[in-house]
């Protein structure tokens, strides 16, 4: 497969990313009350869309990394992703600390204007930390299996001070989409997936670890460290199956079903929908983090509506989409903040 435009891969990112910004105003724009709660985790929706959401953006990165990574110098690589990444976060968040800075100057200080980078945009750090994993992978050891798998195993014997838990549980699906693509092992394993049957059972069976996935399964709850002292051995070594498992289950079927969606809904206004806000996940995706800090917490909401949740899902994605039109005008704002995209 070529490093062309993938139409299919944009669509997917459209509805990954939809799904992304409902999940967070489920979680912030139903009030701080039930933010503080924690009841969000019970909510079926949310459940559904956060035991995967994160896995499958890593998958797709992975999968286009292999592009960069196999076609492109050590050095080039750096540089690109120094600029597609790192960039817009130092940029973005710079930003955000200004506004915050100007409507509350006694809330920040320099010591936490400074570190409060390393704690922003998590799913920026950690794909950042994955490119340059497997960039070492490549290099030193040739993308061989085993160091892999070895390291991701031996991550969860270490603290998640140390190593963040968010990129101990998404960091294995990157490599898995880097391998798929490298041996294009992609358009063999999606043939006997999309038989029917095979698409029910894997539906049905991700389904059925929905159902019984409690709140202390989320990787933001119990970590992933086995020996964190407040769950057993045995609890860590259960939950950590449990959670990537059903992240597979999740990850797979909705490839299956995002598949099957594109080719239904081809050369109509709902594909190319979806295609386009794809085509702008990440600045919808950093927009939406800072309007969850910014606007969600402070609006006067005290329990969960799914019709608040829809509008403020709509709201949030025209309006990233509109910025990003926006910054893609000036060359230097695009660099900046869109990563030259």
């Amino acid at each position: 497969m070529s490093a062309t435009r993938n139409n299919y891969l944009d669509f997917l990112r459209g509805i990954a990313i939809l799904l992304v910004v409902v999940g967070h105003c489920i979680q912030f724009g139903s009030g701080s009350a039930y933010l503080k709660s924690g009841l969000y985790f019970a909510n079926p929706l949310f459940k559904f869309i956060y035991s995967f959401h994160m896995p499958l953006f890593m998958l797709i990165s992975g999968y286009l990394g292999w592009f960069s990574i196999s076609k492109k110098t050590h050095k080039d690589f750096v540089i690109d992703k120094c600029k597609g990444i790192l960039i817009p976060l130092i940029s973005w968040h710079t930003l955000f600390q200004g506004l915050q800075i100007l409507t509350n100057p006694s809330s920040i200080s320099q010591e936490v204007f400074f570190w409060s980078y390393f704690h922003t945009l998590w799913f920026l750090r950690a794909l950042i930390c994955c490119y340059i994993f497997v960039l070492l992978g490549h290099k030193f050891f040739n993308d061989h299996l085993v160091f892999y798998t070895t390291v991701c195993i031996l991550m969860l014997f270490v603290p998640n001070k140390i190593t963040p838990d968010v990129f101990v549980f998404t960091i294995p699906y990157f490599i898995i989409g880097y391998l798929f693509n490298k041996y294009q092992s992609i358009n063999r394993v999606s043939r006997s997936l999309l038989n029917p049957l095979a698409y029910g059972m894997i539906g049905l069976f991700f389904l059925l670890f929905l159902h019984f996935y409690k709140d202390n399964y989320y990787a933001y709850v119990s970590k992933t460290y086995l020996f964190n002292g407040k769950y057993s051995l045995f609890f860590m070594i259960f939950v950590n199956l449990y959670r990537n498992l059903t992240a597979i289950l999740g990850c797979i079927f909705m490839l299956l079903t995002t598949k099957y969606l594109s080719k239904f809904l081809a050369r109509s206004k709902t594909n190319l929908f979806f295609t386009t806000i794809g085509q702008v996940s990440l600045c919808i995706y950093i927009i939406n983090h800072y309007v969850n800090e910014l606007v969600l917490l402070n609006l006067p909401i005290n329990k969960l509506s799914y019709l608040n949740v829809l509008i403020e899902s709509v709201v949030i994605i025209c309006f990233a989409y509109f910025c990003s039109q926006l910054l893609k005008k000036n060359r230097l704002l695009r660099i900046l903040f869109l990563g030259g995209r």
